[in-house]
């Protein structure tokens, strides 16, 4: 048995550079929940100042959409089953059994843009509790986007994110990253998490990213800049039976704006054609779940002929 402070850990549910995040059950209280645990040692002062800060901002979140911190620690042991033991710090966050959003489309492929339309709902709603509070999440990404037993949307990994309006850290995950920050000191911090959350939507409908990088060097990108039209053709001409709609094309293309400063607001976004999706009725949740069921009983399939 494997434990950490007062919790059971199972099965690991994600690695990253400096975190390992299990599946773990309380010994006392019996309650799950995703533990992201951190060793101690050798930790230096800007790793610890980034654990309290990731901390210090999950406690001014709350909303329904975003996954909810529910226990710390900075000093804390792990011990392994023959008894070793190491310092670690670790962060108890709310469970979400379904998993990263990433996955999902990387093992079932693109949503439709009903279902991309109710989670973008979703994404878009935490998003701008987050900005509320004067908060940046800064790391917006598939990955950091998952899915409860409810079939909802839970923002998590608050780790990069900044109390600050105007920041000169150069922080994210490649392919996220606004073409401001290759060739700025100083950015705005609202409009780096529109561009990225732009990214996001792109892949939802697509199934891949729009570019590898927002600049000039990446030949996508430069077609989106200069040639919009042959940008969409040359994305979407061997997907079958589907092309984006006009709406959500000028949303992306706002969205995704090389100009910080004409990027669409989220205020601006929720008032966009696609999002009131004025056209058409809005999608039931009971469609997604279907939708998405289908989905998570592929993804068990596939696992289980691997095994």
């Amino acid at each position: 048995m494997i434990t950490c402070g007062p919790y059971i850990c199972k099965e690991t549910l994600g690695k990253g550079g400096y975190a390992t995040v299990k599946k773990a059950q309380h010994c006392e209280t019996g309650m799950e929940c995703a533990l992201k645990i951190m060793k101690r040692s050798g930790a230096s002062e800007a790793f610890e100042k980034q654990v309290n800060n990731e901390v210090a901002i999950m406690k001014e979140l709350n909303h329904e959409n975003i996954i909810k911190l529910l226990d710390f620690s900075d000093d804390a042991q792990y011990t392994l089953p023959d008894g070793r033991s190491m310092d670690v710090y670790y962060i108890a966050l709310e469970l979400a059994e379904h998993g990263e959003i990433f996955d999902i489309v990387a093992e079932t492929g693109r949503f439709s843009e009903p279902t991309a339309l109710f989670y973008f709902h979703q994404l878009v709603e935490s998003l701008e509790n987050v900005h509320k509070t004067g908060i940046s999440h800064r790391d917006i990404k598939l990955e950091n986007i998952l899915l409860d037993s409810n079939l909802d949307i839970k923002l998590t990994d608050f780790g990069f994110a900044e109390f600050m309006e105007v920041s000169g850290s150069r922080k994210g995950t490649s392919g996220y990253i606004a073409p401001e920050m290759h060739y700025t000191k100083k950015f705005m911090t609202q409009p780096l998490d529109i561009f990225a959350l732009g990214i996001v939507l792109f892949i939802l409908i697509k199934g891949s990213p729009p570019f590898m990088h927002a600049k000039g060097t990446d030949p996508h990108y430069r077609l989106f800049v200069t040639n919009p039209e042959a940008f969409w053709k040359a994305h979407f001409k061997r997907i079958k039976d589907y092309f984006p709609s006009n709406e959500l094309i000028e949303l992306l293309t706002t969205m995704l704006s090389p100009e910080p400063e004409s990027r669409i607001t989220l205020a601006e976004i929720k008032e966009s054609a696609w999002y009131t999706n004025s056209n058409h009725a809005l999608p039931t949740k009971e469609d997604v779940i279907e939708d998405m069921a289908q989905r998570l009983s592929q993804i068990e399939s596939n696992r289980s002929s691997e095994h």
